[in-house]
């Protein structure tokens, strides 16, 4: 799939190199049941800027074949994650909304400190609109409610929720929260699951509209993960960046989080 992909890029075919960049979380304890969130911009712990010379070599390359558009997506499907009761936010919508524009503003400094050859690009797009601009005709809702339906009907379910209970103790570690795992803490992570795989039934969408993607991936397993599954394996994901620089990346990202806690 990724070399079709790159065949249409020398004959002149769009294609999309997709990079996600999440958004953080500041969490608030409230007696052990599941936390409050503060969604914060992350751009501390950018992955457009912690791996800005891995994308600068990948548009240098691909550009030597065809019209790179390289992609930044803001995840707003994260900041309306209490609509799916993945979240308890303690911010409004408008807030949220704040934040998110914020992080547009910065990541577009950022990317443009990119060096980058004519004639690749790197755009900074919201994920909802991104949907809009390439003629989806459904909102990024439609997707969170679809792969949360297919992690809860998936045949593998009992695993999956296995695997979210012991996850979730791990993630609220790195934030020193003590959170109980009970059937509310695993329901949140696995409609977190769900999140990712309606990206992926999203890019099958686009994918059957005619619109050339390749996911590049600079996040842990999880991710590409259920992104491939609610693609249902159509979507090409490439990795640029080694496994032991993902690992340094995320060990590194926890330094970050944890000196957070003791700012002022």
């Amino acid at each position: 799939m990724f070399i079709d992909n790159l065949i249409k890029l020398s004959r002149g075919e769009p294609v999309d190199f997709i990079i996600w960049n999440c958004f953080g979380f500041r969490y608030f304890q409230q007696n052990f049941e599941y936390p409050y969130a503060q969604l914060i911009n992350n751009l501390d712990t950018a992955i457009v800027g912690y791996f800005s010379q891995r994308i600068e070599e990948m548009a240098k390359i691909l550009s030597k074949i065809g019209k790179v558009n390289i992609i930044i997506l803001v995840p707003t499907n994260e900041a309306y994650g209490d609509r799916v009761n993945i979240w308890n936010f303690k911010q409004s919508i408008e807030e949220r909304e704040q934040v998110i524009e914020d992080s547009i503003n910065r990541l577009t400094d950022i990317a443009r400190a990119i060096p980058t050859p004519i004639p690749a690009t790197i755009q900074i797009r919201r994920w909802d609109k991104y949907l809009i601009t390439r003629m989806i005709k459904n909102p990024q809702e439609y997707y969170s409610d679809r792969g949360i339906f297919a992690i809860e009907s998936a045949d593998d379910y009992q695993l999956l929720r296995e695997n979210a209970s012991r996850h979730a103790q791990l993630y609220f570690q790195q934030y020193s929260l003590v959170v109980q795992q009970n059937k509310e803490t695993t329901d949140r992570q696995l409609r977190y699951l769900g999140m990712y795989t309606g990206e992926g039934l999203a890019y099958r969408d686009l994918i059957d509209i005619g619109i050339n993607i390749v996911i590049v991936n600079f996040e842990e397993g999880r991710v590409p993960t259920f992104n491939f599954r609610g693609a249902g394996g159509e979507v090409p994901i490439v990795t640029p960046a080694k496994p032991n620089e993902i690992s340094a990346y995320y060990i590194w990202k926890k330094q970050i989080i944890a000196e957070r806690r003791y700012e002022k």
